[in-house]
């Protein structure tokens, strides 16, 4: 779920007139609102909108590894155990589009030493710890499964930032009704609005954290946007008795 937080917003008036009234030359003149043109006079408001999420999709890197005199034997024990690894990944739902696979083969010494890793996206952290389990229980020593990684997909992100932008646009109308009632008038139509900044950014941290669940604390994406929008300023239409 998107959090969102307290915003700023900056505001000011303007006209279309060579002389700019400032809203202190309004609020002395706003007593003949019938002089004041509905096309003459605009407010132009900068505001920002900022919303935060905690990532729910994990990715870990499951690391087998064999060494032994014989090339083909290295990668004969690797690949009995990464069969085992795919047909668990199998059984947990975790789609081929979802896995990374690398393997290398080098030497030490006079032996062959056969790495493959598998790194596998998920969802369901749940569902990750549990395979995580699994794999450690059932395969030997030469298998390392890391830490989850928590990260937010590419749809994640593009929500967040049209949420971050609709948000400070709302606090842009918001803000220009205020000022528009110290002045006696109302806010009109919307003539025009511009992004000026986007901001995405995580918790600041010199360390990895070796604790899961701090691990997913930190894994908080705060996507912020500023406007400038401008609206049409004009006078309060009398409320019928």
């Amino acid at each position: 779920m998107a959090v969102y937080r307290p915003t700023m917003v900056f505001t000011h008036l303007q006209s279309k007139e060579q002389n700019k009234p400032t809203l202190q030359t309004i609020e002395q003149t706003n007593t003949d609102t019938k002089s004041v043109s509905r096309n003459d006079r605009h407010i132009l408001v900068s505001a920002v909108g900022e919303v935060c999420l905690q990532a729910n999709n994990c990715r870990i890197t499951i690391s087998v590894t064999a060494k032994k005199d014989d090339a083909k034997d290295a990668r004969s024990s690797v690949s009995r155990r990464i069969e085992y690894i795919q047909q668990c990944l199998n059984n947990y739902g975790i789609k081929q589009n979802d896995r990374d696979i690398y393997e290398r083969l080098t030497r030490d010494g006079r032996f062959y030493v056969m790495r493959t890793e598998i790194t596998a996206k998920f969802s369901d952290v749940i569902k990750c710890q549990s395979l995580s389990n699994l794999l450690v229980e059932k395969l030997d020593q030469n298998v390392d499964i890391s830490l989850p990684e928590f990260f937010h997909d590419d749809k994640d992100i593009e929500s967040l930032r049209k949420q971050a932008s609709l948000l400070a646009i709302h606090n842009a109308k918001l803000k220009a009704q205020e000022m528009a009632k110290l002045v006696h008038m109302e806010v009109g139509r919307t003539i025009s609005i511009q992004e000026e900044e986007t901001n995405e950014n995580y918790p600041s941290s010199s360390d990895i954290s070796p604790s899961v669940h701090q691990r997913k604390l930190d894994a908080v994406l705060t996507v912020s946007s500023k406007v400038s929008v401008q609206f049409e300023l004009k006078k309060k239409n009398k409320q019928r008795s």
